[in-house]
């Protein structure tokens, strides 16, 4: 059985967001929860991370914030 669109369950979250300022670290855990209770998954398999990118690019003149992330799904 192969992944069916919009009807897999998501299984875990690893995200992060690039950014210089404001410092994310008093948000993550809401974050955590805030993505966990979306997507309805425990915290615990919800990950979200801050970095910076020592100043380089427009993400580190402070002119833009990046993110990736990453779903992994858990087939029915």
């Amino acid at each position: 059985a192969g992944h069916v669109a919009g009807k897999d369950p998501p299984h875990n979250v690893d995200a992060t967001v690039l950014l210089e300022r404001p410092k994310l670290r008093p948000h993550i855990d809401a974050m955590r929860t805030n993505i966990g209770a979306a997507l309805s998954l425990e915290r615990g398999r919800v990950s979200v991370k801050a970095t910076t990118t020592e100043t380089l690019g427009p993400v580190g003149q402070e002119e833009g914030v990046g993110a990736q992330a990453v779903c992994t799904i858990r087939p029915t």
